[in-house]
């Protein structure tokens, strides 16, 4: 009896975190807004929401890192500082736009999972992940089209689609973290091949290049001993990388990419959405602009109420020093750099993915520290392999 009382509580644990944030791409939108209840004129709450409290209350909690922690409260000075010391239209607006980031490290640093929710955690994501790529397949090569019609192009008869995450770097985000939680947590080596093979058809048809770069990278580190010793799994993937090529898979990456040499413009505008941005700065340069008032949620922006100095640098640690100045980045890069070591201790292809997401995604998107379904997703990336051993390295070795 007192197995399945384990048995249900940990799934009550898993699916209280997992269900607010999967349902966030899973949900088309038609459906997601229905979930919503207006708690003042300008904010919405997610009902969905409610069901991170069993997970906070009967999660198992985190008693170690207490030099992070430290670090963390230092930054929610930074944070309140940032807000009453500058310019707002609404303070209360501000708080609630910018909660999504530090209710997430809390959880982060506070939160873990046994291997038992771990184990539970598998299928969701895995399922996730085929949803997904069902959706990119569809909806990128015209088949089916997402009533938002958010396009970024189309490239090689591909186009960049909004699917229910939204647009397509957005779901880059989610399909990159989907895919590699599912090689971490996989049990079988079929089960890493399907999930190598679903990230890498949707990463390819959503021509995200920030994405595919730290996807490709990370591959390299994690399966290089792997396929040193193994000639079967680099002959099987020679042969998709073949078949991917004959199928026209590269042909929208390469295609968008010329283009972009062709017309000067290979960051797509982002240099240019940094300096305009950085303009604003001026004098704010010590506590910055104000927390959550340069970049805040979407849920808010659709609802026609924009911050007092609106704009998207996606660059996340620009727009962190643009909200909290140069001492809220110092605290921010702190804060990182700690955690990194940490990791690094535990998980060596765990910390080596954190570094490469944090050069590639953190330099070219801002949504990952905005809005709540790519920044619990990452969190939740970061839980699982900051607790677990990196055996994975343990059994490459011995293939």
């Amino acid at each position: 009896m007192k197995i399945n009382s384990n048995k249900f509580k940990d799934i009550i644990v898993v699916y209280s975190f997992l269900i607010p944030i999967i349902s966030r791409w899973i949900l088309p939108s038609s459906l997601e807004s229905l979930l919503y209840i207006n708690i003042v004129d300008y904010f919405q709450f997610y009902i969905l929401n409610i069901l991170f409290l069993p997970f906070l209350f009967l999660g198992i909690r985190n008693y170690t890192m207490g030099r992070l922690k430290l670090l963390f409260v230092f930054q929610l000075i930074i944070i309140l500082c940032s807000v009453f010391l500058n310019e707002y239209r609404d303070v209360l607006l501000s708080l609630v736009c910018g909660s999504y980031y530090p209710f997430a490290i809390f959880i982060l640093l506070n939160y873990k999972f046994n291997k038992s929710q771990i184990s539970l955690i598998r299928f969701p994501i895995l399922f996730s992940l085929l949803f997904l790529t069902i959706q990119i397949i569809l909806f990128s090569t015209g088949i089916l089209k997402y009533h938002l019609d958010i396009t970024g192009g189309e490239f090689a008869n591909i186009f960049r689609i909004s699917t229910t995450v939204g647009a397509a770097t957005g779901t880059s985000i989610v399909v990159l973290l989907l895919g590699v939680i599912s090689l971490f947590l996989a049990k079988s080596r079929k089960c890493e091949l399907i999930s190598l093979i679903l990230t890498s058809i949707s990463l390819l048809l959503l021509i995200s290049r920030s994405a595919i770069l730290c996807f490709i990278i990370f591959l390299f580190f994690y399966y290089k001993k792997f396929f040193s010793l193994n000639i079967k799994n680099l002959f099987i993937t020679t042969i998709l990388i073949i078949l991917f090529y004959h199928i026209g898979l590269f042909n929208p990456l390469y295609e968008r990419t010329i283009k972009g040499f062709e017309n000067s413009d290979i960051t797509s505008g982002r240099d240019v959405l940094v300096e305009d941005n950085m303009k604003k700065l001026d004098g704010s340069k010590i506590f910055g602009l104000g927390y959550a008032n340069v970049y805040t949620i979407k849920r808010i922006i659709g609802l026609h109420k924009k911050p007092l100095y609106y704009g998207a640098p996606h660059n996340v640690y620009v727009l962190i020093l643009l909200e909290q100045g140069i001492i809220g980045l110092t605290f921010f890069v702190l804060f990182w750099l700690l955690f990194l070591k940490k990791i690094f201790k535990v998980n060596k292809f765990g910390g080596i993915f954190t570094v490469l997401f944090m050069m590639t995604i953190f330099n070219t998107e801002t949504v990952i520290l905005v809005d709540q379904e790519y920044i619990f997703l990452w969190v939740l990336f970061l839980i699982i392999i900051k607790e677990e051993k990196d055996e994975k390295n343990i059994i490459h070795s011995f293939m």
